[in-house]
């Protein structure tokens, strides 16, 4: 299953700041990105799906994942049709990740052996022509093409790859946004895409914002 779904719709609940622009239009850059600290961001969300053992990872059994990163919350899923609803406390932040992983461990088509080759495996998220928008609520929100560095995975006994316990090399790549705290309440997060890597999508995460005192006071 993991090596037929091996795209995940992220969305990461963090604590980045930055405020969002009026378009919504993917931005098609020259690779790489610019923006380091979303691009690591990124890779660290990627070791910790990757590195944590099936029995422990909720993708291995195809469910919604709403991952604590010291303090980060990291709603993932594998299932366009079935996103998660993570709760969050009031001040949390918002990163939201449309995103692919290649490895040196992995089949074709997300294999690569060295990190020229797994970067242009990654790259493959970035489809000419395609149509990528996500809104806030309704409002547009812009994303930003960005991609991981090298990255060194520790592989542990049983693993959501299905492979040996080994050390293995990764680059993953994506869109993403960072998005101001929202207020207490539910809100919704929809990204639809048209001529994607994913194909024709659409999906919709819900964030539950609890009242009562910030994180960014905790």
């Amino acid at each position: 299953m993991w090596r037929l779904v091996r795209v995940l719709l992220a969305v990461v609940v963090g604590v980045v700041v930055t405020a969002p622009a009026a378009s919504a239009a993917p931005d098609h850059q020259s690779w790489p990105a610019p923006d380091r600290e979303l691009a690591t961001l990124l890779g660290e969300l990627w070791k910790t799906v990757l590195e944590t053992p099936v029995p422990e990872n909720p993708l291995a059994a195809g469910e919604p994942w709403c991952i604590n990163l010291d303090g980060v919350v990291a709603p993932f899923t594998l299932d366009v049709a079935a996103p998660p609803t993570c709760t969050v406390e009031r001040g949390t932040e918002i990163f939201v990740a449309v995103t692919i992983e290649c490895s040196t461990v992995e089949p074709p088509p997300f294999f690569g052996s060295n990190e020229a080759e797994l970067r242009e495996c990654a790259r493959a998220v970035d489809v000419p022509g395609s149509t990528l928008t996500l809104t806030v609520d309704g409002k547009p929100v812009p994303l930003t093409l960005v991609e991981t560095p090298l990255l060194t995975i520790d592989l542990p006994a049983v693993n959501i790859l299905g492979v040996p316990p080994q050390q293995a090399l990764s680059v993953a790549a994506g869109f993403v946004a960072l998005l101001p705290p929202l207020p207490p309440g539910t809100h919704q997060l929809v990204i639809t895409g048209t001529d994607t890597f994913l194909g024709d999508f659409t999906s919709v995460t819900t964030i539950v914002v609890e009242p009562g005192r910030s994180s960014a006071h905790a």
